[in-house]
């Protein structure tokens, strides 16, 4: 099975690339990682708050109904510069003789 490992690497950009002129991949500390479902993380992970956290509600559970969020899609029509420019776009877009076919 494929083995997967993770490092760090913080600081400026300027340290950051001083660090990897002078390291590769076989000089790096690496971390060795044993990624589980349902997770599946590819990030250091401590389990043992695992039995905690499991506790908790699931969001499906709290939230059933499922949603891609918030989406606007009428952006000009409702996303103005003023309650005016937003009342008059509203009432051109309710104006049934305005309506093409």
């Amino acid at each position: 099975m494929t083995k997967i490992y993770h490092a760090h690497l913080w600081g400026s950009r300027k340290d950051k690339f001083r660090y990897l002129l002078e390291h590769d991949i076989t000089t790096v500390e690496w971390t060795e990682l044993n990624p589980q479902a349902p997770f599946y993380l590819f990030i250091p992970f401590h389990t043992e708050l695992l039995p905690e956290y499991e506790k908790g509600w699931k969001i499906t559970e709290i939230m059933p109904e499922f949603s891609l969020g918030c989406l606007t899609k009428r952006d000009n029509l409702v996303v103005n510069y003023s309650f005016e420019e937003t009342k008059d776009n509203i009432l051109k877009f309710i104006d049934i003789n305005k309506t093409t076919q």
